[in-house]
């Protein structure tokens, strides 16, 4: 532990989210959390981050992870127009007309307060190039921008 920092708090079983493990964030101090196996969506194994206290999730962001699971296909549908590039970029094709032919779903970075309006992130790779994730930042409701790791 790093001077200055609060102690540990040890990974937990969450009934929604499963094992889920803290690590801390002293700048903000709040903890980032995450999921530590995947959950399983019918688009792609997910792992899910987000800012909390050491109690973990708030019932906001839990209700943001339901309403995201439940609405990930729109969620795709508003984020194409800034997407489709870069999956052409690493791709070297067109992100198809049905765009989980080419995409699959990775990871869930849910806003702090639990609001859509707050900043969020939906992460996916491509079945083309499956070593670039590619995530999108949400603010205001909106996809603001695409980032890529690889």
């Amino acid at each position: 532990m790093l001077s200055g920092q609060r102690p540990e708090v040890p990974p937990v079983e969450h009934p929604v989210l499963g094992r889920i493990q803290p690590s801390h964030r002293p700048k903000d101090k709040l903890w980032l959390w995450e999921t530590v196996q995947p959950i399983i969506h019918a688009r792609g194994p997910v792992t899910v981050t987000w800012l909390a206290d050491e109690r973990g999730p708030s019932e906001a962001q839990l209700a943001f992870w339901q309403w995201l699971q439940g609405n990930i296909d729109q969620v795709v549908e508003d984020t194409r127009s800034i997407l489709a590039q870069d999956v052409q970029d690493w791709t070297e094709k067109p992100l198809p007309q049905n765009a989980w032919d080419e995409l699959f779903w990775e990871g869930a970075g849910l806003p702090a307060d639990g609001n859509a309006r707050s900043e969020w992130d939906v992460s996916f790779a491509t079945r083309t190039c499956p070593d670039v994730m590619l995530t999108v930042t949400f603010r205001n409701g909106k996809p603001q921008f695409v980032t890529a790791d690889d």
